[in-house]
């Protein structure tokens, strides 16, 4: 009573009370949502508020109180500000972008509070989850957890366009305002593949293996970065994990997970296989198993189907976990050597390198086993192969012996695989543009741009994906081992969480896949 200078806006929210100040108002407060001016909060006032008290001082550039001075006044305060320099900003880009997406993508005719409430509890629920490491490097390299420091996502958290504007769309549907009715699980993926260009090529495996729900082992189960993937890959249901290392960590470190989401393989008590115990004295040498690693065991496992697949998903250097994969996990028959294939995302190209790796110097057999292997990986996630065997010289105009490899490999590829595109020995600029270099090759020769690099060696497949991926700002997938007769792989130092469980998808599916593919024949001469 007594105001006679309230909008019809700021009746809505006046209210009859005894209070004729804000330090009345805020006494036994559990919130306060400041959008007013510098100073407005005294410590005085912030003193009266309930226990935890939340406090959205979002004045700008100052606002009502500065959270130095909060947190100094009381030690239970959960607070926000509209500043980018303190946690928790809120920043109206986290609501009205993805709450017009969801609502134009349903043609509402409307926004209505369902949708606004439904965008709000999709923010509370992304703020719960599991913070990917590619919004920690956002923030140089921070970690964030619910909790006090971290109530809100951030403002260029990439998994708030997916989390909202499907939510905004449920909901626009649901009340009746929407003209275009989506199916809102498709929907999420769409946006899903927008924000991480490698999920679009990894979308055929990752719907496989959320439909298979196979067993993957996890050797270093009790590391924090395998334990977050782990957690990671229940909740995208992509696998059961099997978590081998040390049970107590193990179950430390999946608290709030039930016991029959994950299993545990105790690396000081391992199963009681009689094929395990033969295995590790016949090829690991290991009489006594405390002598045994996470990586072996998980490798022996895999190779005798007590797991469908392993994932070395530890922030560790490659060439400490690689031995215990080509050691215990056996070649497929009629495979030469195991490669190292990366799938590299381009703006959209999708282009599979190998081997980037493993074979420092292979010979012309074992490259056009490699790009069978390879041709097999691209039909299995639905790209129709046309593979380039890379070299410094065209179609024999050097008779270098390096040329000569790759033209002979050419050449038993193409007779083994004759419905698969191939060229060779050809430089990668004219493999990948030829439209460009119609003097060279014909457009009946080679009419479309590869996308399957063979490289002559080590050194030039490794170098070439590097230089893509920094340079060209490409999505690097991988590396996947190709040739082994169970599936098996290791990520790469500086790996994140989301890009291993997307190889832990891909693990799993592959080889379902690959049986699809129709390319099995060997291309040894001798076994033609």
């Amino acid at each position: 009573d007594g105001r006679e200078d309230l909008n019809k806006t700021k009746k809505i929210f006046a209210r009859k009370t005894d209070a004729r100040t804000l330090e009345d108002a805020l006494d036994g407060a559990d919130v306060f949502y400041g959008l007013s001016v510098k100073g407005a909060l005294k410590p005085e006032a912030l003193k009266k508020m309930a226990p935890n008290p939340v406090v959205f001082a979002l004045a700008n550039p100052d606002p009502e109180i500065e959270p130095e001075l909060a947190h100094a006044t009381r030690d239970d305060v959960l607070m926000a500000t509209g500043r980018s320099d303190y946690p928790n900003q809120v920043n109206n880009v986290l609501g009205f972008p993805f709450i017009f997406r969801g609502a134009l993508d349903t043609r509402a005719t409307a926004i209505n509070e369902e949708m606004k409430m439904a965008a709000s509890k999709a923010l509370a629920e992304l703020a719960k989850a599991e913070v990917p490491d590619s919004v920690s490097r956002a923030y140089g390299g921070k970690r964030f957890r619910f909790g006090r420091e971290y109530l809100i996502p951030k403002p260029f958290d990439p998994r708030v366009l997916y989390y909202v504007a499907p939510a905004v769309a449920e909901a626009a549907i649901k009340t009746g305002v929407a003209r275009h009715e989506l199916d809102i699980e498709e929907y999420r993926e769409k946006l899903r593949r927008q924000t991480d260009p490698g999920r679009a090529v990894m979308g055929i495996a990752i719907r496989k293996a959320t439909q298979l729900q196979k067993r993957l082992a996890l050797p270093d189960g009790s590391d924090a970065r395998v334990l977050s993937v782990a957690r990671q890959i229940i909740r995208d249901a992509v696998a059961r994990p099997v978590l081998v290392g040390t049970a107590e960590k193990i179950r430390a470190g999946m608290k709030g997970f039930d016991d029959d989401q994950y299993e545990v393989v105790d690396i000081a008590n391992p199963p009681d296989n009689d094929l395990l115990n033969i295995r590790l004295k016949e090829r690991a040498g290991l009489f006594a198993k405390d002598s045994l690693d996470s990586y072996a065991l998980a490798a022996l496992m895999t190779d005798l189907n007590m797991v469908d697949g392993m994932l070395s998903a530890a922030d560790r250097v490659y060439r400490e976990t690689i031995p215990s994969v080509l050691k215990f996990v056996s070649k497929r028959r009629g495979t030469k050597r195991v490669i190292g294939m990366h799938i590299m995302v381009l703006k959209g190209r999708v282009v599979f390198f190998a081997d980037t790796t493993l074979v420092v110097n292979p010979t012309a057999v074992e490259l056009a086993d490699a790009a069978r292997l390879c041709a097999e990986a691209a039909n299995a996630l639905n790209i129709t192969p046309r593979v380039a065997f890379v070299s410094f010289n065209n179609f024999g105009a050097s008779e270098h012996p390096e040329a000569g490899k790759v033209r002979e490999a050419t050449g038993l590829f193409r007779q083994a695989n004759p419905g698969v595109a191939a060229i060779g020995e050809i430089q990668a600029d004219i493999a990948l543009a030829p439209d460009e270099y119609r003097n060279v090759v014909s457009a009946e020769e080679w009419p479309e741009r590869a996308n399957v690099l063979i490289f002559p060696n080590l050194d030039a497949a490794n170098a070439a994906f590097r230089l893509v991926r920094v340079t060209a700002g490409a999505t690097a997938l991988g590396p996947l081992l190709l040739g082994l007769r169970k599936p098996a792989n290791v990520m790469p130092r500086g790996s994140t969480v989301q890009d291993a469980v997307a190889m832990a998808a891909v693990t799993l599916a592959m080889p379902t896949l690959s049986s699809e593919s129709g390319l099995h024949r060997s291309v040894d001469p001798e076994q033609a």
